[in-house]
């Protein structure tokens, strides 16, 4: 085999060696960029899901909102008849004191006559 034959056989299988590299890494890379894409779409599932799910949760912060207005609302309410029945109570409590003031005094005039009315009989 002459020089020639042997630099042409070593050229061509150096060739078939590096284009079988080539294509398998290409292969490889094809491979890895089909995984590369459905794990994209997994994920732009995976984003949307979570979209859905944030504005499930916006829809709920916003009734827990309405809900905590409608609790100060009542509370407010809630507050403003205490003070009323408080109102009411105090004034209740005054008349209370007054009547008994009135009965006492009533009571006290009572036995001042009972008292000058016994002595006058005891001094008859």
């Amino acid at each position: 085999m002459s020089d020639l034959s042997i630099a042409l056989i070593t050229i061509f299988g150096t060739v078939s060696s590096v284009t079988g590299v080539v294509l398998y890494v290409f292969n490889g890379t094809r491979k890895t960029i089909g995984e590369i894409k459905e794990l994209g779409g997994e994920i732009r599932e995976l984003i949307a899901k979570m979209d859905e799910r944030l504005v499930k949760m916006d829809e709920y912060i916003v009734k827990m909102d309405e809900y905590i207005v409608k609790m100060d609302e009542h509370i407010v309410k809630m507050d403003e008849r205490a003070e009323q029945r408080h109102r009411e109570a105090e004034q209740w409590r005054r008349e209370m004191d007054e009547r008994t003031e009135q009965r006492h005094r009533e009571v006290v005039e009572l036995l001042k006559r009972g008292f000058w009315e016994v002595l006058a009989e005891v001094k008859k």
